[in-house]
């Protein structure tokens, strides 16, 4: 059974989800595949709701070897902080891939000072950012468009 961290969608306890017993199905066209994308469901330690998510599954194994994506939780007066890399594609597609998520502010800075500290590079940006019911807000409180307020993605450098 592996483990990887994230965010409960229904009480926003940031906790490691266990999986066991992932289903996967390969297409039909052959070749030699590492690992697979697939549809996986966990279950919230803190508040027992079931959660649906999509994981990435090593096949010689068939173990969970990375989180890709949660929904965003929908529960109101809510607020954590994490450790990401923005890509701005255009002025109307923004993506968050997240790597570190905690109750306070110094936890997520001290994950991100470890993976190299803030970072700028042409569209890409590493910070930390606020997240609560809201969505995703820049250190000076600005939302991030709309379009990085879907799910929570996960970012494989950290989170384990």
């Amino acid at each position: 059974m592996s483990e990887q961290r994230g965010v409960c969608p229904f009480c926003a306890h940031v906790a490691a989800w266990r999986f066991s017993g992932v289903s996967v199905s390969l297409p039909p066209t052959g070749g030699d595949y590492e690992w697979a994308e697939v549809e996986a469901s966990t279950g919230c330690p803190a508040c027992a709701q079931p959660i649906a998510v999509r994981v990435r599954v090593d096949l010689d194994d068939y173990t969970v070897d990375r989180l890709i994506s949660s929904p965003m939780p929908q529960t109101a007066e809510w607020r954590r902080y994490v450790a990401a890399t923005i890509n701005r594609h255009a002025a109307n597609l923004v993506t968050v891939q997240v790597f570190a998520v905690a109750e306070d502010v110094a936890t997520v800075q001290q994950a991100l000072e470890k993976h190299g500290g803030e970072g700028h590079l042409s569209n890409l940006r590493r910070t930390v950012l606020e997240l609560s019911q809201a969505g995703y807000r820049e250190p000076n409180g600005a939302p991030l468009h709309a379009s990085a307020q879907d799910a929570i993605h996960y970012d494989p450098l950290g989170l384990r």
